[in-house]
């Protein structure tokens, strides 16, 4: 007669053996099932992210919206007492985002098509900057007084343009040593309308000669030039809304354009086939043991 405890102890062996042998397999399999959930999710936020990236290089207007939005290089307040400003609609655009704004989006729909990217958004900010500084060259106390720092400024934005080339592809910001020089450039010409500024008020023009108004149209000309900084300075910032960055479970990141878009649809689909084949095999283990 066979004795329960050995019996009972058989059970115990080949119980314990069954957990020892399928350990690692179980661990294993949770950690690769839990890669693959995490693969899944993030591919399928990258395609989600993907969508509305194209979306914000197929709308012109929330693009440069966005990029205003996020790029100010810092914010003019002016003092709208003067009786020479009558023009409602002229106080209504002193806001440093609707001046970026209004600019960048009329100068695109009077020469590109109905796409946008980051490198041609600054491009256009840089042109508006140069054709402010070209008008403040035609005032006539300007001209007497600042003829050369707004030569010199002009000359500064002009070098940055030819880098920007005449249309400039969406790569071309991603060179950290083009942006820093443009950056300089900038900043000289920055410092140049600054210059002009202090000189303008040294003289104490007559109100003949407008004054307020002269240093009103200074101060404009600036924040054209500090949103071109801003946007260099936001650089990254502002090719994250573009093109986001996903980092998966694993902290690995994946840098996402429209360029991905079948790869990362091939790459879900794989995970997601892996994923139900490991589940698979998972139940047929479990049930035969």
């Amino acid at each position: 007669m066979e004795n329960p405890n050995s019996t009972h102890l058989q059970q115990e062996h080949s119980s314990s053996r069954f957990t020892n042998n399928n350990l690692p397999f179980f661990i294993s399999s949770i950690i690769i099932f839990i890669f693959i959930v995490g693969a899944i999710v993030s591919v399928s936020y990258m395609i989600k992210l993907e969508n509305e990236s194209q979306s914000l290089s197929s709308n012109p207007s929330k693009a440069i919206l966005e990029v205003c939005r996020l790029c100010h290089y810092f914010d003019l307040k002016f003092d709208f007492s003067s009786s020479w400003i009558e023009d409602q609609e002229l106080k209504s655009k002193y806001d440093n985002h609707k001046l970026c704004f209004d600019s960048i989006s009329s100068l695109h729909s009077q020469n590109y098509t109905n796409t946008i990217n980051p490198s041609m958004i600054f491009y256009l900010s840089l042109q508006v900057a140069i054709t402010k500084i070209k008008n403040l060259h035609k005032e006539p106390a300007l001209k007497e007084n600042c003829d050369k720092l707004l030569n010199e400024s002009q000359s500064q934005l002009h070098v940055s343009l030819t880098k920007m080339r005449v249309d400039p592809n969406d790569s071309i910001l991603r060179d950290d040593k083009l942006v820093n020089d443009m950056k300089s450039l900038i900043k000289n010409a920055l410092d140049d309308v600054e210059g002009c500024l202090t000189k303008v008020k040294g003289k104490r023009f007559g109100r003949l000669m407008g004054l307020k108004e002269i240093m009103f149209k200074i101060k404009i000309t600036k924040s054209y030039l500090g949103n071109c900084l801003g946007i260099l300075d936001k650089i990254e910032e502002i090719f994250q809304l573009f093109y986001p960055s996903i980092g998966s479970a694993l902290g690995v990141d994946f840098y996402y354009s429209s360029i991905d878009t079948l790869s990362s649809t091939i790459f879900f689909c794989s995970q997601y086939v892996m994923l139900v084949i490991i589940v698979g095999v998972f139940l047929h283990v479990w049930r035969r043991n």
